[in-house]
């Protein structure tokens, strides 16, 4: 946010519903997903949305902080 970005955040379906993911992504302008911690289904659900809807997608080795904001950082160059 303080590079000018919104952050939409979903948790997998910890506490936020499954069925939010969809509404979630499809406002999103590029999707992260820190491998660490998906299934390899949801994994599959947001690729197969991502592509239906033209949507970057990129993956990140870990959910660690500095992760992600090196790749935010490079989305905004």
């Amino acid at each position: 946010e303080e590079i000018g970005a919104n952050f939409i955040h979903h948790d997998g379906g910890i506490e936020d519903s499954c069925q939010l993911l969809d509404i979630r992504l499809n406002k999103a302008d590029f999707v992260i997903c820190p491998l660490n911690c998906i299934s390899h289904s949801a994994s599959n659900k947001i690729k197969c949305f991502c592509k239906k809807y033209n949507k970057k997608m990129i993956f990140l080795r870990s959910a660690g902080v500095s992760s992600l904001i090196n790749e935010l950082h490079k989305q905004a160059s």
